[in-house]
Order: structure tokens, then sequence, then C-alpha cells
């Protein structure tokens, strides 16, 4: 077992990760951490980075709701990291 850390960043998060973390499935150790980490009281971060196509598919949306219902900060649109996803309608935000 890993000490209990300070604080987690996730960055750069993918879309794959993003929707399998915001659906429950933790199954690699890049996810399976910062999905239990923020359950334990430990401030987590994540920043996706992904192009528009994929940002646009409904479960992004779903998916960045659920992890900020969990308490995760998820930095996205003008407070996060700006990509070619964030121009589009600024549906994330």
């Amino acid at each position: 077992m890993l000490p209990k850390a300070d604080a987690m960043l996730v960055e750069p998060m993918s879309c794959t990760t993003l929707n399998k973390w915001g659906a429950g499935i933790a199954d690699t150790v890049a996810i399976g951490i910062p999905s239990e980490a923020v359950h334990m009281g430990v401030p987590v971060v994540a920043m996706p980075y992904f192009n528009q196509a994929q940002g646009a598919q409904p479960a992004v949306a779903r998916s960045i709701a659920v992890l900020r219902d969990q308490g995760v900060l998820v930095l996205d649109g003008p407070d996060g990291y700006e990509s070619e996803l964030w121009e589009s309608q600024g549906r994330h935000e």
C-alpha cells in the first residue's frame, strides 16, 4: 500500500480515462489510485485534454459531472488547459 498523498493531479486526462473513471471503471493503476484517493479525503484535481470530436461525446459532460459530484476538481474550459475542445461550444464549463 502506498502512503496517503497530500493531493493528486491527473493530467493530461484522456477521453477514455475520463469516461472510464466517470463510469466507475478502475481497471488501471492510473485510474484506480485517484478514484480511491478522492474517497479517502485526498484532494484530487483532473485536467482533461483531448480533441473537439472526442469532447463532443455526450459521455464527456456526464463524466465531468460525476467526477465533480465526487469532489474531484475538474479543470476544463477557460479555467483549465485550453485546447481546441474548449473552443467549440463551451459545453463543459
